[in-house]
């Protein structure tokens, strides 16, 4: 939704770039940092009610949205809209991977992740046609009425009780030390952060580069978002199946490689609207395909009681970094130099990630659950 009326809302309160990345660094910086003691306190107030909560606060932040007035309003919304946002992940993933086993978590990862880009597609369209009739505003609320009735079907439909009650566990049983000791979930933290780089910045700020720099409608650029979830969709189940069959960090190897080819290709290729097409559903093939891989490589590496914990504090770290430096300095770099070289940025941090993940399969650091 913010990809798509971050133009008009540069337009609106004249913005910088610099300033319109730090729009998207406060949403996704606050869902980050809210991630580890979200997956933290959901062990004990239940998964189900972690969930409600994030989704029925996001409908309602997506109405107080049509009143803001001013950029710093706006920002302050976001960054509240980012702490609802951010409550969901661990328990979602989590859940996800309690009802399925090993052997099929990279498929059930990838049907939870698909629905964020199934979402943008469906937004994208919508968006596509009216924010230039009714304004960027009123595209948020409709938000509203899906998050009221997922969080209405949520509570009636969803059976879940919290880790206390299921497994009478207490506080004193989530040994941080333990956690933040394991190599494997310390290394694994960089691939991870250097793809939601990526993300943050190639996606993320890709629109904007397109219709400032290379003038295209928003129409056009909504079409060229819901290329890239249509690849992102086709990624994740691809790349999900694949994981359970070849093992998990082959195939995050697989995906990375192939994003450093298509950054670097974005950055030195000549423009031309076909290739932006070609490129952006690429970027959503390996990107997003990427993610389900990895939450289900974490998922196979933590025990169901330190789960929600683990997962949270990969968003907080992970997202949480990515999040807070990447538009802004992708903003910054575009303000100093040209938009296009800004994209060096993410691109040299997946060259980083590649060389870890590779790291890890030499060595198989990864448990004896991977196919190797």
């Amino acid at each position: 939704m913010l990809t798509v009326t971050l133009p008009l809302i540069e337009e609106e309160f004249n913005l910088t770039h610099t300033q319109s990345g730090f729009l998207i660094s406060l949403l996704f910086l606050a869902q980050a940092l809210v991630m580890f003691p979200a997956g933290y306190l959901s062990r004990f107030f239940g998964e189900k009610k972690a969930v409600i909560f994030s989704v029925f606060g996001a409908a309602i932040l997506c109405i107080i949205i049509l009143f803001t007035w001013s950029y710093l309003f706006l920002a302050f919304i976001l960054f509240v809209l980012g702490l609802f946002l951010g409550t969901y992940y661990p328990s979602g993933v989590s859940l996800i991977a309690e009802n399925f086993p090993i052997k099929l978590r990279g498929r059930s990862m990838s049907f939870h992740e698909a629905s964020s880009p199934i979402g943008q597609i469906t937004a994208m369209f919508l968006l596509g046609s009216l924010v230039k009739t009714f304004g960027w505003r009123y595209m948020y609320l409709l938000c509203v009425p899906i998050g009221f009735l997922i969080s209405a079907l949520f509570w009636v439909l969803v059976k879940e009780d919290s880790l206390v009650k299921r497994e009478n566990i207490s506080y004193h049983e989530v040994n941080l030390k333990q956690i933040f000791s394991s190599k494997v979930l310390m290394l694994m933290l960089i691939p991870f952060t250097a793809n939601f780089i990526c993300v943050r910045g190639v996606i993320f700020m890709g629109p904007l580069y397109l219709t400032t720099v290379h003038h295209i409608d928003v129409p056009v650029t909504a079409m060229i978002m819901a290329v890239e979830n249509i690849g992102g969709i086709i990624g994740m189940f691809t790349a999900g199946f694949l994981s359970d069959r070849y093992g998990r960090t082959k195939i995050s190897i697989i995906m990375l490689t192939l994003t450093g080819v298509e950054v670097f290709t974005y950055i030195f290729a000549p423009f031309s609207l076909t290739l932006t097409f070609i490129l952006f559903f690429c970027f959503g093939f390996s990107l997003l395909g990427f993610i389900p891989v990895i939450m289900a490589l974490i998922s196979d590496l933590t025990h169901p009681k330190t789960r929600t914990v683990v997962i949270g504090l990969f968003g907080t770290v992970g997202l949480g970094i990515s999040s807070a430096i990447t538009p802004v300095v992708i903003g910054y770099l575009a303000d100093l130099i040209s938009f296009r070289l800004a994209f060096l940025f993410p691109a040299l941090t997946v060259v980083l990630g590649l060389v870890i993940l590779t790291l890890i399969l030499k060595l198989r650091l990864v448990f004896k659950s991977e196919k190797y």
